[in-house]
């Protein structure tokens, strides 16, 4: 339960403050998060077409909204962002957020699941550059090796789908 506390806490880690236990309770959470989304992938693409991408975007919002607050009000007390920037950032992750759900889900219906999910290790590199354009901070060496091996084996991966694919042309 220590965990689940600690993974919905109301911390605000600056980078020379993450200890050890916040980064694991970080990777554990992305690596959930990855392992939950692959399975949104295959149940997109098993509803299919069958109902409108507008409807699977709003099924996920109702339901986002609902778990957000649940665990909101179960594991801090609720707080409201300062006028002014905050608010504003906080309605552009809301933006881009429905925004990105559109494209996914509208992209999940005309193509496969594995091209799809391919595309989205583009995030990778997007978040290298914004993190370095935005708040100047700087990948360790470290860092670029495994984005760099995680981009390369997409390419590869994309490569050879081509290469096969050719030969049936």
């Amino acid at each position: 339960m220590n965990f689940i506390s600690n993974f919905f806490s109301n911390v605000a880690n600056l980078s020379s403050h993450v200890t050890e236990s916040s980064r694991l309770i970080g990777y554990a959470g992305a690596l959930s998060g990855a392992v939950v989304q692959s399975f949104t992938f295959v149940m997109v693409r098993k509803v299919g077409g069958s109902v409108s991408f507008y409807t699977n975007v709003f099924y996920f919002g109702w339901c986002s909204a609902l778990l957000s607050g649940l665990t909101m009000f179960v594991f801090q007390k609720p707080v409201v962002p300062n006028c002014g920037t905050t608010r504003w950032f906080l309605i552009g992750v809301a933006l881009c957020g429905v925004f990105r759900s559109f494209c996914l889900n509208r992209g999940l219906q005309l193509e496969k699941a594995a091209p799809a999910a391919l595309m989205r290790n583009v995030d990778i590199l997007l978040a290298f550059l914004f993190d370095y354009a935005i708040f100047g901070h700087k990948p360790s060496l470290l860092t670029l090796m495994g984005g760099l091996l995680v981009v390369l084996s997409t390419g590869g991966v994309a490569l050879g789908k081509w290469w096969r694919s050719r030969d049936d042309i």
